[in-house]
C-alpha cells in the first residue's frame, strides 16, 4: 500500500503540488498536471492508495483555495476509485 501526504504549507501554487503528486504516486509522463487530468490518473490507480491531506497552519492565500479544489476532485476519484482511501490528518 502507497500513502502519500499532502501538507498543504508545503506548496505555494498548483504547479509544485502537482509535480509532488506526479512523482509520489508515478503518474505517466503525459500527466496534464491540472485538476481534470488528476482526476483521470486517480481514477486509473490500481494500487491500494491513501492520500492524506495535513491542512494544519494553512491560511487564506489564493493556494489554499486551490488546495480546495484538489481535494474535491480527489474525493471524486476516491468514490469512483476504491484502490483510494482519502484521510486528513488530526495532529
Amino acid at each position: 500500500m502507497k500513502t502519500v501526504t499532502i501538507r498543504g504549507i508545503d506548496f505555494t501554487c498548483p504547479e509544485e503540488l502537482h509535480d509532488y503528486l506526479a512523482s509520489e504516486l508515478s503518474f505517466p509522463e503525459y500527466y496534464g498536471r491540472n485538476l481534470d487530468a488528476l482526476y483521470d490518473v486517480l481514477t486509473d490507480i490500481d494500487e491500494e492508495t491513501t492520500i492524506e491531506f495535513d491542512l494544519e497552519d494553512m491560511d487564506d492565500s489564493d493556494f489554499a483555495e486551490y488546495l480546495s479544489r484538489v481535494i474535491r476532485v480527489v474525493r471524486d476519484a476516491a468514490e469512483a476509485n476504491h484502490s483510494i482511501c482519502v484521510v486528513f490528518s488530526e495532529e
